[in-house]
This record gives C-alpha cells, structure tokens and sequence, in this order.
C-alpha cells in the first residue's frame, strides 16, 4: 500500500516543488495529510485485494481439502508427550 501511495504523492510532490517552490511548512502541511489520507482510503481496497489473490491460489487457510484424521472445525492437533 505504502508503494502505491508514494507512486500517487512523489510525482505530485515533485511537480510542485520544481514548478512553485512552496515554502516547507506549507509543503508539509498539504503533503502529510494527504498521504495520511490517501494511504486511509487504500487500506480496505488493498486489503480486500489481497485476500481475494489468497483465496485464489489458495493459500494460508483457504485450501479445501483438510489434512487426514482432522475433524471439521479442528483448529490443531496437540500431541502431547509425556
């Protein structure tokens, strides 16, 4: 997420800077926000994103098929040696 919201910011960010030459306080006082902002709005989206891919190669939980001797709903097995 921080990559997308940086690819967003820095070429604007770089625009203003070459073209305006704003003082710093008023850079940082537009900048901050709106990556503050803008990474926010991301967040859900990005998220959603990767838990779809996941789910669609199947990975970290989302695999169909349970390991043999595992009921439903079994989280771990605890083997417990004494």
């Amino acid at each position: 997420m921080i990559v997308i919201v940086g690819h967003i910011v820095v070429p604007i960010v770089l625009w203003i800077e070459t073209d305006y030459a704003p003082p710093v306080p008023l850079q940082l006082a537009i900048y901050l926000p709106l990556t503050l902002i803008s990474a926010l709005l991301l967040l859900q989206p990005v998220k959603g994103a990767v838990v779809g891919l996941q789910w669609a190669f199947r990975m970290h939980g989302f695999d169909e098929s349970r390991p043999e001797g595992v009921e439903e709903g079994t989280i771990a097995k605890l083997n417990v040696v004494k």
